[in-house]
């Protein structure tokens, strides 16, 4: 939870928080100063997804992206978009199936079912 004042989140300090924004400074520093008028932007330290067409925002949406640790890290890439497809069909991978889902299972047996997920044979 963030501190209203600071704005920094709980568990974090100041300095972490600076060191944050000092990374994605200079991130933003390295992309490029031309963007195409139609283009999609994912910021993933917001987790939002916005559609710009003509320059102006259309649509924006939440999106999940990987955590802090590297083998979760979302990549950051630039590409022309083919095609799209909404609400496609994902299965969990084997080790965070193993690793994260599962452990909770045991102590909430209703963790799938909240989180309307199945196990699939």
């Amino acid at each position: 939870m963030q501190n209203f004042h600071t704005g920094i989140t709980a568990g974090k300090t100041s300095t972490t928080r600076l060191r944050e924004i000092e990374v994605n400074l200079e991130r933003e520093r390295w992309l490029p100063r031309w963007r195409p008028r139609d283009r999609v932007l994912v910021n993933i330290a917001d987790e939002r997804l916005v559609l710009y067409r003509d320059d102006q925002p259309v649509f924006s949406t939440r999106v999940i992206v990987g955590q802090d640790e590297l083998r979760n890290q979302s990549p950051e890439f630039q590409a022309k978009i083919g095609g799209i497809l909404f609400n496609p069909p994902w299965n969990i991978p084997q080790d965070i199936a193993t690793n994260e889902i599962m452990p909770k299972t045991l102590h909430d047996p209703d963790y799938l079912a909240r989180h309307n997920m199945v196990v699939a044979a």
